[in-house]
């Protein structure tokens, strides 16, 4: 069993079904004791100075959302990434016109699948 990581975990959502989800397959595997899971939007997330990893995971339209409702929230997370110096921001994403919604340019482009969904991971660093 983890006993202790080098650097927190935080985990948060908005909704409470997606955060208590989390942690009950976070305890499933071994390690809900080494996250802090909160209930919040992300644009009111504090990040600890010392820089390190975002992981976003936002809807892209495909079973959640509609793409021009969802530009907001891609340009917040290019928000969050240049108010954040050092800190690295992957964003996984099926929809390659909300990952340019960040507005900034991809440091690195991994191809994926969610399913059948040919997917980006993003990583953004300002």
């Amino acid at each position: 069993m983890l006993k202790a990581l080098p650097a927190p975990i935080l985990a948060s959502d908005e909704r409470n079904d997606a955060v208590d989800n989390a942690r009950q397959n976070a305890r499933a595997a071994g390690i809900g004791h080494a996250i802090t899971f909160d209930r919040t939007d992300f644009r009111h997330v504090r990040l600890p100075e010392t820089p390190g990893v975002v992981l976003c995971n936002p809807p892209y339209g495909e079973r959640i959302g509609e793409e021009k409702d969802l530009i907001p929230l891609y340009r917040a997370i290019g928000d969050l990434a240049r108010r954040s110096p050092g800190w690295r921001v992957w964003v996984f994403t099926g929809n390659e016109r909300l990952g340019r919604a960040v507005g900034l340019p991809p440091r690195q482009v991994v191809k994926l699948f969610n399913g059948k969904i040919p997917c980006q991971l993003l990583e953004f660093v300002a």
